[in-house]
């Protein structure tokens, strides 16, 4: 069993650098996922589906430039997540900013 995680990490790990090769470093992924995070923090003014959502469409975002760049279809899958777990935990961060203001202030 755990020879399989160890195995479906390594293989995760080889997928990510194919599609930091395909994005032509860490810049472009940068960036990447500096956009959904804002379209998840923008989502997060809705609701908190809307923030998954807004995290989702950067990964796509990111699916579609590894694939467009030739870095095949596991490398886009495994970037598209990596990507979307970041963002979302990026676009929260407002919202948890604000939590933590909210609860300073209403201390007596």
């Amino acid at each position: 069993m755990i020879n399989m995680l160890l195995d479906a990490m390594a293989n995760a790990g080889h997928y990510w650098s194919v599609a930091m090769a395909a994005l032509d470093g860490a810049v472009m992924t940068i960036a990447m996922t500096l956009l959904g995070a804002i379209l998840a923090a923008i989502g997060g003014m809705v609701n908190g589906r809307a923030r998954l959502y807004g995290a989702i469409v950067g990964g796509m975002l990111v699916n579609i430039a590894v694939k467009a760049m030739d870095g095949g279809f596991a490398a886009a899958l495994v970037a598209m997540v990596a990507v979307t777990i970041a963002a979302y935990a990026l676009g929260s961060t407002p919202f948890l900013l604000g939590l933590m203001k909210q609860g300073r202030l209403r201390k007596p």
